[in-house]
């Protein structure tokens, strides 16, 4: 089973705002090799147990055989053991990795949206502005009043991000 990175989705799908459906469906998919592993690892041990169990019924004949069947065993388990540890640690892994890019992506988010911000205001008294010079220009004498003066052009031209 292949899992999907963060790093598969388009840019675009990630800068969205995720939806409490779409945060759960991530984790739900992030879980589903844990999942994976974990009803793996319980086949495993049923077989084990049941391996471990044929080996006490088939030895207990001899003392010697027995021993070497708790052995086989315990080494069995012990092996399996050290290959999940290392898997859960590869899946920790990942998962660090996959924080570290979210963090990221949301700094960047929070970047954007203070450019957009910034652009939203200068917009606003852009048209402000423009509406005040059309009054001088044109002697428009319904005007907004709360209308920067004119001079005020010149702050317009220092703060244009262009």
């Amino acid at each position: 089973m292949t899992t999907k990175s963060i790093t598969d989705s388009p840019i675009e799908d990630v800068l969205t705002p995720m939806s409490p459906a779409v945060g759960d469906y991530l984790a739900l998919d992030d879980a589903l090799p844990f999942m994976d592993a974990q009803i793996e690892a319980n086949k495993k041990i049923d077989e084990l147990e049941t391996a471990f169990r044929q080996l006490k019924v088939d030895s207990e004949t001899s003392d010697g055989q027995r021993q070497r069947g708790f052995e086989l065993a315990i080494g069995q388990l012990n092996h399996y053991f050290e290959v999940s540890t290392n898997q859960l640690n590869a899946y920790q892994t990942k998962l660090n990795e996959q924080d570290r890019q979210i963090e990221a992506l949301n700094k960047v988010l929070t970047e954007l949206r203070s450019s957009t911000e910034d652009l939203q205001e200068w917009k606003k008294n852009t048209s402000d502005w423009c509406a005040s010079l059309m009054d001088v220009l044109f002697g428009n004498e319904g005007s907004d009043k709360n209308v920067l003066p004119i001079n005020a052009l010149q702050g317009w031209i220092e703060e244009s991000p262009v």
